[in-house]
Protein backbone atom coordinates (compact mmCIF):
# COMPACT_ATOMS: atom_id res chain seq x y z
CA UNK A 1 0.00 0.00 0.00
CA UNK A 2 1.13 3.44 -0.07
CA UNK A 3 2.65 3.27 3.85
CA UNK A 4 4.99 0.63 1.98
CA UNK A 5 5.65 2.44 -0.61
CA UNK A 6 6.71 5.39 1.06
CA UNK A 7 8.69 2.97 3.60
CA UNK A 8 10.60 1.92 0.59
CA UNK A 9 11.21 5.36 -0.94
CA UNK A 10 12.84 6.72 1.97
CA UNK A 11 14.71 3.22 2.66
CA UNK A 12 15.93 4.49 -0.42
CA UNK A 13 16.86 7.87 0.09
CA UNK A 14 18.30 7.09 3.42
CA UNK A 15 20.60 4.68 1.81
CA UNK A 16 21.41 7.39 -0.99
CA UNK A 17 22.42 9.87 1.79
CA UNK A 18 24.80 7.20 2.98
CA UNK A 19 26.34 6.53 -0.36
CA UNK A 20 27.07 9.88 -0.61
CA UNK A 21 28.36 10.09 2.91
CA UNK A 22 30.66 7.36 2.52
CA UNK A 23 31.50 8.51 -1.39
CA UNK A 24 32.87 11.89 0.46
CA UNK A 25 34.30 10.27 3.50
CA UNK A 26 37.73 10.17 2.07
CA UNK A 27 39.93 11.42 -0.71
CA UNK A 28 41.19 7.50 -1.94
CA UNK A 29 39.56 6.81 -4.54
CA UNK A 30 39.59 2.89 -3.30
CA UNK A 31 38.23 3.64 0.28
CA UNK A 32 35.39 5.42 -0.88
CA UNK A 33 33.91 2.95 -3.27
CA UNK A 34 34.40 0.13 -0.71
CA UNK A 35 32.37 1.96 2.06
CA UNK A 36 29.75 2.57 -0.81
CA UNK A 37 29.48 -0.76 -1.46
CA UNK A 38 29.12 -1.82 1.88
CA UNK A 39 26.61 0.28 2.39
CA UNK A 40 24.44 -0.74 -0.45
CA UNK A 41 24.81 -4.06 0.61
CA UNK A 42 23.59 -3.64 3.87
CA UNK A 43 20.87 -0.83 3.41
CA UNK A 44 19.23 -2.29 -0.15
CA UNK A 45 20.33 -5.94 0.43
CA UNK A 46 22.11 -6.36 -3.11
CA UNK A 47 23.16 -9.69 -3.40
CA UNK A 48 26.13 -8.48 -5.34
CA UNK A 49 27.26 -5.43 -6.61
CA UNK A 50 30.51 -4.70 -8.60
CA UNK A 51 31.48 -1.46 -9.73
CA UNK A 52 34.05 -1.57 -13.21
CA UNK A 53 35.98 1.79 -13.82
CA UNK A 54 37.54 2.61 -17.03
CA UNK A 55 40.66 4.93 -17.19
CA UNK A 56 42.16 4.72 -20.21
CA UNK A 57 44.65 7.20 -19.24
CA UNK A 58 46.35 4.67 -17.63
CA UNK A 59 45.20 1.90 -19.52
CA UNK A 60 43.52 0.30 -16.59
CA UNK A 61 40.39 -1.29 -15.42
CA UNK A 62 39.61 -1.40 -11.86
CA UNK A 63 36.86 -3.61 -10.66
CA UNK A 64 35.58 -3.58 -7.01
CA UNK A 65 32.63 -6.61 -5.90
CA UNK A 66 30.82 -6.82 -2.69
CA UNK A 67 28.25 -9.93 -1.90
CA UNK A 68 26.35 -10.86 0.83
CA UNK A 69 27.19 -14.38 2.19
CA UNK A 70 25.81 -16.02 5.47
CA UNK A 71 24.82 -13.03 6.44
CA UNK A 72 28.36 -10.98 6.12
CA UNK A 73 29.58 -8.56 3.55
CA UNK A 74 32.39 -9.22 1.59
CA UNK A 75 34.66 -7.00 -0.50
CA UNK A 76 37.27 -7.73 -3.36
CA UNK A 77 39.06 -5.71 -5.30
CA UNK A 78 41.04 -6.72 -8.87
CA UNK A 79 43.00 -4.21 -11.25
CA UNK A 80 43.71 -5.38 -15.10
CA UNK A 81 46.48 -4.10 -17.47
CA UNK A 82 44.34 -3.22 -20.95
CA UNK A 83 47.60 -4.00 -22.18
CA UNK A 84 47.90 -7.34 -20.49
CA UNK A 85 45.22 -9.22 -21.91
CA UNK A 86 45.46 -11.77 -24.90
CA UNK A 87 44.55 -10.36 -27.30
CA UNK A 88 45.34 -6.59 -25.81
CA UNK A 89 42.60 -4.71 -24.94
CA UNK A 90 39.81 -7.48 -25.24
CA UNK A 91 37.59 -7.47 -22.51
CA UNK A 92 35.33 -11.12 -22.01
CA UNK A 93 33.46 -12.88 -19.31
CA UNK A 94 36.80 -14.77 -18.52
CA UNK A 95 38.94 -11.99 -17.86
CA UNK A 96 35.92 -11.09 -15.03
CA UNK A 97 35.77 -13.55 -12.96
CA UNK A 98 33.21 -12.27 -10.48
CA UNK A 99 30.59 -12.18 -13.24
CA UNK A 100 27.44 -13.23 -11.06
CA UNK A 101 25.14 -16.23 -11.54
CA UNK A 102 22.18 -15.90 -12.94
CA UNK A 103 20.78 -18.98 -10.98
CA UNK A 104 20.85 -18.84 -7.74
CA UNK A 105 19.74 -22.89 -6.46
CA UNK A 106 16.02 -22.69 -7.56
CA UNK A 107 15.77 -18.93 -6.82
CA UNK A 108 16.00 -16.85 -10.19
CA UNK A 109 18.17 -13.20 -10.02
CA UNK A 110 17.85 -10.53 -11.98
CA UNK A 111 21.12 -8.50 -13.09
CA UNK A 112 20.63 -4.27 -13.51
CA UNK A 113 23.34 -2.28 -15.01
CA UNK A 114 24.00 1.08 -15.22
CA UNK A 115 26.62 3.49 -16.59
CA UNK A 116 28.54 5.55 -14.13
CA UNK A 117 28.17 8.91 -15.04
CA UNK A 118 30.29 12.27 -14.24
CA UNK A 119 30.19 15.62 -15.95
CA UNK A 120 31.55 14.20 -19.63
CA UNK A 121 31.66 10.20 -20.91
CA UNK A 122 30.69 7.28 -18.62
CA UNK A 123 33.52 6.49 -16.52
CA UNK A 124 32.22 3.13 -16.27
CA UNK A 125 29.75 0.55 -14.93
CA UNK A 126 27.59 -0.01 -11.92
CA UNK A 127 26.09 -3.40 -11.78
CA UNK A 128 23.55 -5.34 -9.13
CA UNK A 129 22.05 -8.16 -8.86
CA UNK A 130 18.51 -9.07 -6.44
CA UNK A 131 15.92 -12.09 -6.48
CA UNK A 132 13.20 -11.69 -9.03
CA UNK A 133 10.18 -9.80 -8.05
CA UNK A 134 11.88 -8.37 -4.51
CA UNK A 135 11.29 -5.21 -5.59
CA UNK A 136 9.76 -3.06 -8.99
CA UNK A 137 12.76 -3.04 -11.65
CA UNK A 138 11.87 0.42 -12.60
CA UNK A 139 12.58 2.00 -8.96
CA UNK A 140 16.18 0.09 -8.98
CA UNK A 141 17.16 1.23 -12.77
CA UNK A 142 16.09 4.23 -11.47
CA UNK A 143 18.17 4.20 -8.01
CA UNK A 144 21.17 2.57 -9.65
CA UNK A 145 21.31 5.67 -12.06
CA UNK A 146 21.18 7.96 -9.10
CA UNK A 147 23.97 5.74 -7.30
CA UNK A 148 25.73 6.17 -10.75
CA UNK A 149 25.73 9.44 -11.19
CA UNK A 150 27.11 10.06 -7.37
CA UNK A 151 29.94 7.24 -7.84
CA UNK A 152 30.68 9.48 -11.17
CA UNK A 153 31.32 12.81 -9.46
CA UNK A 154 33.30 10.42 -6.50
CA UNK A 155 35.30 9.00 -9.31
CA UNK A 156 36.00 12.10 -10.55
CA UNK A 157 36.21 14.34 -8.03
CA UNK A 158 39.03 11.59 -6.50
CA UNK A 159 41.03 11.17 -9.82
CA UNK A 160 41.20 14.96 -9.90
CA UNK A 161 43.00 14.91 -6.65
CA UNK A 162 44.83 12.39 -7.72
CA UNK A 163 46.61 14.33 -10.41
CA UNK A 164 46.75 17.74 -8.27
CA UNK A 165 48.51 15.83 -5.29
CA UNK A 166 50.86 13.93 -8.44
CA UNK A 167 51.49 17.10 -9.73
CA UNK A 168 52.03 18.78 -6.81
CA UNK A 169 54.54 15.83 -5.96
CA UNK A 170 56.23 16.11 -9.12
CA UNK A 171 56.69 20.11 -8.38
CA UNK A 172 57.89 19.28 -5.04
CA UNK A 173 60.28 16.98 -6.54
CA UNK A 174 61.75 19.15 -9.51
CA UNK A 175 62.07 21.96 -6.75
CA UNK A 176 64.07 19.25 -4.30
CA UNK A 177 66.12 19.31 -7.32
CA UNK A 178 66.20 22.93 -8.21
CA UNK A 179 67.47 23.84 -4.73
CA UNK A 180 69.47 21.20 -4.33
CA UNK A 181 71.43 22.98 -7.51
CA UNK A 182 71.56 26.25 -5.71
CA UNK A 183 72.66 24.66 -2.47
CA UNK A 184 76.01 22.81 -3.94
CA UNK A 185 77.89 21.90 -7.20
CA UNK A 186 79.00 18.51 -5.91
CA UNK A 187 78.14 16.57 -9.18
CA UNK A 188 77.19 12.84 -7.33
CA UNK A 189 75.44 14.43 -4.26
CA UNK A 190 73.37 16.12 -7.00
CA UNK A 191 72.21 13.43 -9.53
CA UNK A 192 71.90 10.77 -6.34
CA UNK A 193 69.48 13.13 -5.17
CA UNK A 194 67.77 13.90 -8.45
CA UNK A 195 66.92 10.33 -8.70
CA UNK A 196 65.66 9.95 -5.12
CA UNK A 197 63.54 12.44 -5.66
CA UNK A 198 62.21 11.25 -8.97
CA UNK A 199 61.44 7.81 -8.22
CA UNK A 200 59.85 8.68 -5.08
CA UNK A 201 57.24 10.53 -7.11
CA UNK A 202 56.48 8.14 -9.74
CA UNK A 203 55.73 4.26 -10.57
CA UNK A 204 59.19 3.57 -11.68
CA UNK A 205 61.90 1.44 -10.34
CA UNK A 206 65.28 2.60 -11.59
CA UNK A 207 66.93 5.55 -12.82
CA UNK A 208 70.58 5.66 -14.11
CA UNK A 209 72.17 8.66 -15.37
CA UNK A 210 75.10 8.13 -17.90
CA UNK A 211 77.28 11.14 -18.31
CA UNK A 212 80.19 11.58 -20.67
CA UNK A 213 83.66 10.55 -19.91
CA UNK A 214 87.27 11.84 -21.29
CA UNK A 215 88.18 12.70 -24.94
CA UNK A 216 85.95 9.35 -26.18
CA UNK A 217 82.77 10.57 -25.72
CA UNK A 218 81.55 7.48 -24.08
CA UNK A 219 78.72 7.54 -21.63
CA UNK A 220 79.84 6.33 -18.02
CA UNK A 221 77.89 5.73 -14.91
CA UNK A 222 77.70 9.07 -12.96
CA UNK A 223 74.70 7.75 -11.06
CA UNK A 224 72.23 4.61 -10.50
CA UNK A 225 69.51 3.90 -7.84
CA UNK A 226 67.54 0.46 -7.91
CA UNK A 227 70.05 -1.09 -10.40
CA UNK A 228 72.73 -3.14 -9.49
CA UNK A 229 76.37 -2.00 -11.41
CA UNK A 230 75.83 -4.70 -13.50
CA UNK A 231 72.31 -4.02 -14.56
CA UNK A 232 73.58 -0.49 -14.59
CA UNK A 233 76.59 -1.29 -17.15
CA UNK A 234 73.60 -3.78 -18.99
CA UNK A 235 71.24 -0.94 -19.44
CA UNK A 236 74.29 0.82 -21.12
CA UNK A 237 75.16 -1.76 -23.74
CA UNK A 238 71.91 -1.84 -24.44
CA UNK A 239 71.51 1.71 -25.00
CA UNK A 240 74.52 1.36 -27.13
CA UNK A 241 73.19 -1.13 -29.22
CA UNK A 242 69.67 -0.33 -29.46
CA UNK A 243 68.72 3.11 -28.87
CA UNK A 244 71.88 4.74 -30.70
CA UNK A 245 72.91 6.85 -27.47
CA UNK A 246 75.99 4.51 -26.68
CA UNK A 247 77.95 7.56 -27.21
CA UNK A 248 77.69 11.32 -26.66
CA UNK A 249 78.57 12.19 -30.51
CA UNK A 250 75.73 10.62 -31.43
CA UNK A 251 72.88 11.57 -28.32
CA UNK A 252 70.34 13.22 -30.09
CA UNK A 253 67.84 15.99 -28.10
CA UNK A 254 65.12 13.58 -28.15
CA UNK A 255 63.87 11.28 -25.68
CA UNK A 256 64.10 7.94 -26.66
CA UNK A 257 60.98 5.59 -25.33
CA UNK A 258 61.02 2.04 -25.22
CA UNK A 259 57.92 -0.18 -23.66
CA UNK A 260 56.36 -3.37 -24.06
CA UNK A 261 59.44 -4.95 -23.69
CA UNK A 262 58.20 -8.03 -22.04
CA UNK A 263 59.37 -10.36 -24.83
CA UNK A 264 63.04 -9.80 -24.25
CA UNK A 265 62.54 -10.07 -20.58
CA UNK A 266 65.32 -11.89 -18.61
CA UNK A 267 65.27 -13.42 -15.21
CA UNK A 268 67.45 -13.57 -12.27
CA UNK A 269 68.20 -17.02 -10.17
CA UNK A 270 65.58 -16.57 -7.21
CA UNK A 271 62.82 -15.15 -9.71
CA UNK A 272 63.36 -11.22 -10.09
CA UNK A 273 63.84 -9.63 -13.00
CA UNK A 274 66.81 -8.70 -14.82
CA UNK A 275 66.01 -6.80 -18.06
CA UNK A 276 63.48 -3.69 -17.80
CA UNK A 277 60.15 -3.82 -19.20
CA UNK A 278 59.98 -0.34 -20.20
CA UNK A 279 62.65 2.36 -20.78
CA UNK A 280 63.24 6.25 -21.76
CA UNK A 281 66.25 7.69 -22.32
CA UNK A 282 66.20 11.25 -21.43
CA UNK A 283 69.00 13.60 -22.97
CA UNK A 284 70.81 15.86 -20.94
CA UNK A 285 72.33 19.03 -22.57
CA UNK A 286 72.48 22.26 -22.48
CA UNK A 287 72.99 25.29 -25.47
CA UNK A 288 76.77 24.51 -25.64
CA UNK A 289 77.28 21.04 -24.07
CA UNK A 290 75.76 17.27 -24.57
CA UNK A 291 76.51 15.74 -20.78
CA UNK A 292 74.82 12.12 -21.05
CA UNK A 293 71.50 10.68 -20.86
CA UNK A 294 69.38 9.92 -17.94
CA UNK A 295 67.59 6.37 -18.09
CA UNK A 296 64.45 5.84 -16.11
CA UNK A 297 62.18 2.83 -16.43
CA UNK A 298 60.41 -0.23 -14.62
CA UNK A 299 60.98 -4.23 -14.21
CA UNK A 300 57.20 -4.50 -13.72
CA UNK A 301 54.94 -2.06 -15.92
CA UNK A 302 54.91 -2.24 -19.88
CA UNK A 303 54.20 1.15 -20.27
CA UNK A 304 54.48 4.90 -18.92
CA UNK A 305 52.25 6.74 -16.94
CA UNK A 306 50.61 10.04 -18.70
CA UNK A 307 52.63 12.94 -18.29
CA UNK A 308 55.27 10.77 -17.43
CA UNK A 309 57.68 11.84 -20.24
CA UNK A 310 56.89 15.77 -19.54
CA UNK A 311 57.53 15.25 -15.92
CA UNK A 312 60.97 13.31 -17.33
CA UNK A 313 62.03 15.80 -19.60
CA UNK A 314 61.96 18.81 -16.63
CA UNK A 315 63.43 16.71 -14.78
CA UNK A 316 66.25 16.63 -16.88
CA UNK A 317 66.53 20.19 -17.57
CA UNK A 318 67.51 20.66 -14.09
CA UNK A 319 70.11 17.38 -13.82
CA UNK A 320 71.08 19.54 -17.24
CA UNK A 321 71.30 23.06 -15.43
CA UNK A 322 73.56 21.14 -12.52
CA UNK A 323 75.97 19.72 -14.83
CA UNK A 324 76.14 23.40 -16.77
CA UNK A 325 76.53 24.61 -13.60
CA UNK A 326 78.95 22.39 -12.62
CA UNK A 327 81.13 22.52 -15.61
CA UNK A 328 81.56 25.96 -15.34
CA UNK A 329 82.32 26.38 -11.89
CA UNK A 330 85.19 23.58 -12.81
CA UNK A 331 85.98 25.96 -15.53
CA UNK A 332 86.52 29.26 -13.68
CA UNK A 333 88.20 27.36 -11.16
CA UNK A 334 90.79 25.86 -14.16
CA UNK A 335 91.02 29.33 -15.08
CA UNK A 336 91.92 30.60 -11.86
CA UNK A 337 94.19 28.14 -11.31
CA UNK A 338 96.11 29.13 -14.77
CA UNK A 339 95.58 32.66 -13.66
CA UNK A 340 97.19 32.17 -10.12
CA UNK A 341 100.12 30.22 -11.84
CA UNK A 342 100.56 32.73 -14.74
CA UNK A 343 100.83 35.50 -11.78
CA UNK A 344 102.99 33.65 -9.62
CA UNK A 345 104.94 33.12 -12.98
CA UNK A 346 104.79 36.67 -13.38
CA UNK A 347 105.95 37.58 -10.17
CA UNK A 348 109.27 35.37 -9.91
CA UNK A 349 109.84 37.12 -13.55
CA UNK A 350 109.26 40.63 -11.31
CA UNK A 351 111.58 39.66 -9.17
CA UNK A 352 114.05 38.85 -11.31
CA UNK A 353 114.01 41.67 -12.84
CA UNK A 354 114.29 43.26 -9.89
CA UNK A 355 117.09 41.28 -9.01
CA UNK A 356 118.49 41.98 -12.49
CA UNK A 357 118.25 45.95 -11.75
CA UNK A 358 119.47 45.47 -8.87
CA UNK A 359 122.55 43.70 -10.11
CA UNK A 360 123.09 46.11 -12.96
CA UNK A 361 122.63 49.54 -10.67
CA UNK A 362 125.52 47.60 -8.15
CA UNK A 363 127.50 47.05 -11.47
CA UNK A 364 127.11 49.86 -12.76
CA UNK A 365 128.27 51.43 -8.85
CA UNK A 366 131.09 49.30 -8.92
CA UNK A 367 132.20 49.69 -12.64
CA UNK A 368 132.67 53.86 -11.23
CA UNK A 369 134.17 52.72 -8.31
CA UNK A 370 136.74 50.37 -9.90
CA UNK A 371 137.71 52.54 -12.70
CA UNK A 372 138.30 55.42 -10.37
CA UNK A 373 140.24 53.81 -8.29
CA UNK A 374 143.20 53.68 -10.73
CA UNK A 375 142.23 56.99 -12.50
CA UNK A 376 142.38 58.89 -9.19
CA UNK A 377 146.66 58.45 -8.61
CA UNK A 378 147.07 58.34 -12.22
CA UNK A 379 145.65 61.84 -12.61
CA UNK A 380 147.67 62.99 -9.40
CA UNK A 381 150.59 61.94 -10.62
CA UNK A 382 150.13 63.60 -13.92
CA UNK A 383 149.20 66.90 -12.36
CA UNK A 384 152.13 66.71 -10.00
CA UNK A 385 154.27 66.16 -13.43
CA UNK A 386 152.70 69.08 -15.03
CA UNK A 387 152.86 71.52 -11.82
CA UNK A 388 155.99 71.30 -10.37
CA UNK A 389 158.85 73.64 -11.19
CA UNK A 390 161.34 73.02 -13.65
CA UNK A 391 164.04 71.37 -11.76
CA UNK A 392 162.32 70.67 -9.28
CA UNK A 393 161.57 67.10 -8.87
CA UNK A 394 164.42 64.94 -8.65
CA UNK A 395 165.21 62.48 -12.26
CA UNK A 396 164.43 59.44 -9.95
CA UNK A 397 160.84 61.33 -8.18
CA UNK A 398 160.03 61.66 -11.29
CA UNK A 399 159.93 58.70 -12.97
CA UNK A 400 158.21 56.64 -9.83
CA UNK A 401 155.49 59.24 -10.93
CA UNK A 402 155.50 58.22 -14.62
CA UNK A 403 155.06 54.12 -13.27
CA UNK A 404 152.76 54.85 -10.73
CA UNK A 405 150.91 56.63 -13.72
CA UNK A 406 151.48 53.59 -16.14
CA UNK A 407 150.60 50.81 -13.43
CA UNK A 408 147.20 52.34 -13.03
CA UNK A 409 146.40 53.11 -16.19
CA UNK A 410 147.33 48.98 -17.01
CA UNK A 411 145.08 48.53 -14.35
CA UNK A 412 142.25 50.10 -15.96
CA UNK A 413 143.15 48.66 -18.92
CA UNK A 414 142.87 45.55 -17.77
CA UNK A 415 139.73 46.34 -16.08
CA UNK A 416 137.98 47.21 -19.44
CA UNK A 417 139.38 44.52 -21.14
CA UNK A 418 137.75 41.46 -18.65
CA UNK A 419 134.72 43.84 -19.00
CA UNK A 420 134.74 43.69 -22.99
CA UNK A 421 135.84 39.86 -22.24
CA UNK A 422 132.39 39.54 -20.14
CA UNK A 423 130.15 40.97 -22.84
CA UNK A 424 131.57 39.45 -25.45
CA UNK A 425 131.97 35.34 -24.28
CA UNK A 426 128.26 35.88 -23.02
CA UNK A 427 126.67 37.23 -26.31
CA UNK A 428 129.05 35.55 -28.79
CA UNK A 429 129.73 32.05 -27.17
CA UNK A 430 132.34 29.73 -29.34
CA UNK A 431 134.38 27.02 -29.16
CA UNK A 432 138.02 26.95 -28.18
CA UNK A 433 140.58 27.52 -31.30
CA UNK A 434 144.47 27.31 -31.03
CA UNK A 435 146.94 24.42 -31.09
CA UNK A 436 148.55 22.06 -28.42
CA UNK A 437 150.13 23.56 -25.42
CA UNK A 438 151.40 21.96 -22.41
CA UNK A 439 149.33 23.64 -19.45
CA UNK A 440 152.44 23.26 -16.67
CA UNK A 441 154.15 26.22 -18.85
CA UNK A 442 150.87 28.14 -18.44
CA UNK A 443 150.66 27.74 -14.67
CA UNK A 444 154.43 28.64 -14.17
CA UNK A 445 153.69 31.69 -15.97
CA UNK A 446 150.79 32.51 -13.93
CA UNK A 447 152.72 31.95 -10.74
CA UNK A 448 155.01 34.36 -12.08
CA UNK A 449 153.23 37.20 -12.87
CA UNK A 450 151.37 36.80 -9.10
CA UNK A 451 154.71 35.98 -7.41
CA UNK A 452 154.68 40.14 -6.48
CA UNK A 453 150.85 40.29 -5.11
CA UNK A 454 151.83 37.48 -2.76
CA UNK A 455 154.82 38.45 -1.30
CA UNK A 456 152.94 42.25 -0.67
CA UNK A 457 151.17 40.20 1.34
CA UNK A 458 152.72 37.51 3.25
CA UNK A 459 151.60 34.72 1.75
CA UNK A 460 153.35 31.64 0.41
CA UNK A 461 152.64 30.08 -2.80
CA UNK A 462 153.65 26.38 -3.45
CA UNK A 463 153.02 24.15 -6.32
CA UNK A 464 152.73 20.33 -7.21
CA UNK A 465 153.36 20.13 -11.14
CA UNK A 466 153.02 16.90 -13.04
CA UNK A 467 156.89 16.08 -13.95
CA UNK A 468 155.16 14.99 -17.38
CA UNK A 469 153.75 17.23 -20.36
CA UNK A 470 150.08 17.62 -19.92
CA UNK A 471 148.94 18.37 -23.58
CA UNK A 472 145.46 20.47 -24.27
CA UNK A 473 144.28 21.69 -27.23
CA UNK A 474 143.08 25.05 -26.59
CA UNK A 475 144.44 29.47 -26.14
CA UNK A 476 147.34 29.83 -24.04
CA UNK A 477 146.45 33.56 -23.53
CA UNK A 478 142.83 32.13 -22.52
CA UNK A 479 143.59 29.39 -20.18
CA UNK A 480 147.05 31.46 -18.53
CA UNK A 481 143.65 33.82 -17.94
CA UNK A 482 141.47 31.26 -16.05
CA UNK A 483 145.15 30.18 -14.04
CA UNK A 484 145.79 34.25 -13.30
CA UNK A 485 142.40 34.51 -12.02
CA UNK A 486 141.92 31.56 -9.45
CA UNK A 487 145.47 32.67 -8.53
CA UNK A 488 144.22 36.00 -7.92
CA UNK A 489 141.62 34.95 -5.68
CA UNK A 490 142.88 32.68 -3.49
CA UNK A 491 145.76 35.78 -3.13
CA UNK A 492 143.32 38.33 -2.56
CA UNK A 493 140.49 36.17 -0.57
CA UNK A 494 143.10 34.83 2.05
CA UNK A 495 144.13 35.68 5.34
CA UNK A 496 147.62 37.70 5.86
CA UNK A 497 150.42 34.91 6.04
CA UNK A 498 148.35 32.47 4.62
CA UNK A 499 148.93 30.04 2.11
CA UNK A 500 147.99 29.03 -1.51
CA UNK A 501 148.85 25.46 -3.08
CA UNK A 502 148.57 24.94 -6.82
CA UNK A 503 148.56 21.58 -8.30
CA UNK A 504 148.40 20.25 -11.77
CA UNK A 505 148.25 16.34 -12.44
CA UNK A 506 147.09 13.75 -14.61
CA UNK A 507 143.66 12.28 -13.94
CA UNK A 508 141.80 9.07 -15.50
CA UNK A 509 140.35 8.78 -18.54
CA UNK A 510 142.59 11.27 -20.13
CA UNK A 511 142.27 14.25 -18.42
CA UNK A 512 144.44 17.39 -16.93
CA UNK A 513 142.88 18.65 -13.23
CA UNK A 514 144.29 21.91 -12.01
CA UNK A 515 143.35 22.68 -8.51
CA UNK A 516 144.21 25.98 -6.55
CA UNK A 517 143.61 26.09 -2.84
CA UNK A 518 143.89 28.97 -0.31
CA UNK A 519 143.60 29.13 3.93
CA UNK A 520 141.26 32.30 3.50
CA UNK A 521 137.77 33.13 4.41
CA UNK A 522 135.69 30.63 2.59
CA UNK A 523 132.79 31.51 0.39
CA UNK A 524 129.61 32.97 2.18
CA UNK A 525 126.67 30.10 2.02
CA UNK A 526 124.57 32.75 0.37
CA UNK A 527 127.21 33.30 -2.38
CA UNK A 528 127.59 30.05 -3.76
CA UNK A 529 125.21 29.37 -6.17
CA UNK A 530 125.98 32.58 -7.55
CA UNK A 531 129.60 32.57 -7.71
CA UNK A 532 129.44 31.79 -10.93
CA UNK A 533 127.76 34.73 -12.40
CA UNK A 534 128.78 38.08 -14.37
CA UNK A 535 129.44 40.91 -11.85
CA UNK A 536 128.26 38.96 -8.84
CA UNK A 537 130.57 39.99 -5.80
CA UNK A 538 129.75 38.30 -1.83
CA UNK A 539 130.12 41.60 -0.20
CA UNK A 540 128.41 44.31 -2.75
CA UNK A 541 129.09 47.25 -0.22
CA UNK A 542 130.61 50.50 -1.13
CA UNK A 543 133.26 49.75 1.94
CA UNK A 544 134.19 46.01 0.88
CA UNK A 545 137.59 45.35 1.03
CA UNK A 546 138.85 43.78 -2.22
CA UNK A 547 138.69 45.21 -5.75
CA UNK A 548 136.98 44.08 -8.65
CA UNK A 549 134.31 43.83 -11.08
CA UNK A 550 133.37 40.35 -9.90
CA UNK A 551 133.93 39.16 -13.66
CA UNK A 552 137.16 36.45 -12.69
CA UNK A 553 135.18 33.61 -12.13
CA UNK A 554 131.89 34.19 -14.61
CA UNK A 555 135.15 34.67 -17.96
CA UNK A 556 137.35 31.55 -16.30
CA UNK A 557 133.77 29.23 -16.18
CA UNK A 558 132.69 30.73 -20.17
CA UNK A 559 136.99 29.78 -20.96
CA UNK A 560 137.06 26.62 -19.31
CA UNK A 561 133.41 25.52 -21.23
CA UNK A 562 134.33 26.54 -24.55
CA UNK A 563 137.76 23.83 -23.90
CA UNK A 564 135.80 21.32 -23.25
CA UNK A 565 136.14 21.07 -19.63
CA UNK A 566 134.91 21.71 -16.38
CA UNK A 567 135.22 23.98 -13.33
CA UNK A 568 133.96 23.21 -9.35
CA UNK A 569 134.71 24.80 -5.93
CA UNK A 570 134.56 23.42 -2.42
CA UNK A 571 134.70 26.00 0.43
CA UNK A 572 134.21 26.01 3.89
CA UNK A 573 134.04 29.36 6.00
CA UNK A 574 136.53 30.33 7.71
CA UNK A 575 138.96 27.39 6.51
CA UNK A 576 139.34 28.18 2.87
CA UNK A 577 138.62 27.21 -0.53
CA UNK A 578 139.59 24.96 -3.56
CA UNK A 579 138.51 25.73 -7.11
CA UNK A 580 139.40 22.55 -9.42
CA UNK A 581 139.18 22.69 -13.54
CA UNK A 582 139.34 19.59 -15.43
CA UNK A 583 140.29 20.23 -18.88
CA UNK A 584 140.79 17.16 -21.60
CA UNK A 585 143.98 16.18 -23.14
CA UNK A 586 144.58 16.61 -26.30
Amino acid sequence: GPRGESRQRYAELKALNAVARALNASLELRTRLERALLVLLESLHYGTIRILLLDWDTVEVEMYAGRQHAGQSQLSFQRLDLLNLTPPGVVTPATLPWQPNHQRGQQRIHLLASPIMGRGPALGLLAASLPAGRRSLRRERHLLRHIGRQIGVAVENARLHERVRREADRLAAINAVASAVRRSLRVPSLLDEALRQLLSVTDLEFGVVFLTRGEADELAIGARAGVSEMQAVELGNQMRQQSGLGDASSCSKRTVVQEDLLGAQRRQPEGRPLTPRCLMHIPLYSLAHTFGVLSVGSFTQRHFAPGAADFLRGMGSHISLALENAYLYEQTQASARRLAATNAELERVNETLREAMGSKDQFLANVSHELKRPLAPARLAVETLIEAAPGKLSAQHRERLLRNTLRNLDNMDALVSQLLDAVRLQHQPQQATGGIIDLRGVVRASLASMQPLAEARHIEVHSILSSRALKVRGDPEALGRVCTSLLSNAIKFNRDGGSVLVQLEHAGAGGAVLSVTDTGTGIPAHAREHIFEGFYQADSSSTRRHDGLGLGLCIAKEIVEQHGGQIRFDTEEGVGTTFTVALPLA
